[in-house]
Parts: C-alpha cells; structure tokens; sequence
C-alpha cells in the first residue's frame, strides 16, 4: 500500500496502492475489487444472510427456525458478530440449526 488519506468525505477514505502486472489507470475506479486483509476466523459459525432479518430499522436481529420438513419451530434473537459477502457470523444460535432463508423478502418491504 503506497498511501492511506486522512481525510473522509461521505463516510469514505482514500487507499493508494500499486498493484503489479495490471493494466489500470491513475484514478480509474475499479468496481467488485477484494482486498484481503489478512485476517481468518476459526470455529466460526455462519448463517446466509438471506436466514436474517430484522422487524425494525435499527432494530435486532432474527432468524426462523424449522424443522426438516420446513415448518416453522421458533423465532430466535440472534447478535451479528461479524458480516462477509453473502454470509454473518452469529454468536448465539446451535450449529446444526435449520432457518428459513425466504422470511426476510417477506418483511423486506415493511421495514424499509
């Protein structure tokens, strides 16, 4: 990394690096770009964030849990730990638990 701004402007900073045998140019945008931090997780549960929603702005998080066949069994409050691509590390639910991954478009409208 040649350089890190100080300076934030709409939530954002600025990061110049060099980035070898690439043909880009000073200042072009590069959209859909992943910098890998180094960092890992271990024994870390994960839930498709399709599986999580929320009932309020702002508010906590849940899931729905069901059974083999798809019924409902319960809803859970669960905290975020972390978020990644497509996935949330939560810090309060069993491995091994089934959740409904298509409650969360059904809400969608009403929480916006």
């Amino acid at each position: 990394m040649d350089s890190v701004s100080n300076i934030i402007e709409d939530g954002q900073g600025k990061i110049v690096f060099s980035v070898e045998n690439a043909d880009y140019m000073y200042g072009q945008e590069v959209k859909d770009l992943k910098i890998y931090t180094g960092k890992s997780y271990t024994d870390v549960l994960t839930l498709d964030k399709d599986c999580v929603y929320q009932k309020e702005a702002d508010g906590s998080y849940f899931v729905r849990v069901v059974d083999e066949n798809h019924y409902l069994v319960d809803e859970m409050e669960i905290e975020i730990g972390f978020e990644a691509e497509e996935v949330v590390g939560v810090l309060n639910i069993d491995e091994g638990t089934l959740c409904d991954s298509g409650y969360k478009e059904l809400l969608k409208s009403r929480v916006e």
